[in-house]
């Protein structure tokens, strides 16, 4: 993965450059050699929490969706919290929907709460 295309990619949104921007993501995109470099990546993407309230629809339908619905379908409860967080992309990008296991945030919420454990139920369970 050639993590300067997306810094590039980042400077050129900014700057209002979208024909370029889109260039860009594209290219990044397609520089990822394995679905562990994108599990690495997008972790790391989410945790650092800079994409504010909706994440490109490129990079979420190419990378962040398919490493969280991987992790959801593994039982992975941070996975499933990242779901319900970027619900926004999920509505946006009907492509994406049939395979969701929510779509709206107001399902996932309920799933949310009916199946990942509170942050005291995992500290009662070491």
């Amino acid at each position: 993965m050639d993590e300067a295309l997306y810094k590039q990619f980042v400077e050129l949104s900014a700057s209002g450059r979208k024909v370029q921007a889109s260039e860009r993501v594209r290219r990044f995109i397609a520089s990822f050699e394995s679905f562990q470099e994108k599990q690495a990546w997008a972790r790391a993407f989410l945790q650092r929490g800079e994409f504010g309230h909706k994440i490109r629809h490129e990079i979420y339908r190419e990378i962040i969706f398919p490493v969280l619905e991987h992790g959801f379908h593994r039982g992975d409860f941070e996975c499933a919290w990242w779901l319900a967080r970027t619900s926004r992309n999920l509505a946006a990008d009907r492509a994406l929907q049939p395979t969701a296991p929510c779509t709206s945030a107001s399902a996932w919420a309920r799933w949310r709460f009916s199946s990942v454990p509170s942050p005291r139920d995992l500290k009662t369970r070491s």
